[in-house]
């Protein structure tokens, strides 16, 4: 702490907090990130969190609506193969598409 502002960053590090202990409930989904990611059965809390694993949670959601045709069910919209790829949608591309302020909706 500075003399000056009195303020300090604390980095908690809870990126493994329930692994061992069910804390949290647990989708579908998170349970498949889990399981083929490098490192199954740890950083549990991290993986339903964190900015890394955000653009998977979200490619996950949406091949699943997918494949139950709730999502692009329309025969004109194209699905890029790379969707289907582990880890092809990153987490800033949620963000792209939270700040499009075009007229068309389109990035």
């Amino acid at each position: 702490i500075t003399q000056q502002g009195g303020e300090m960053v604390i980095n908690m590090e809870w990126g493994a907090f329930g692994d061992r202990l069910q804390m949290l409930p647990k989708t579908d989904v998170d349970e498949v990130l889990d399981r083929d990611s490098r490192n199954p059965g740890k950083q549990s809390f991290e993986k339903m969190i964190s900015g890394f694993y955000l653009g998977e949670i979200a490619r996950l959601i949406m091949v699943e609506l997918i494949q139950s045709k709730e999502l692009f069910t329309s025969p004109e919209v194209v699905v890029p193969e790379d969707l289907y790829t582990p880890y092809s949608f990153k987490s800033m591309h949620l963000s792209d598409i939270e700040y499009d302020l075009s007229i068309d909706q389109r990035i």
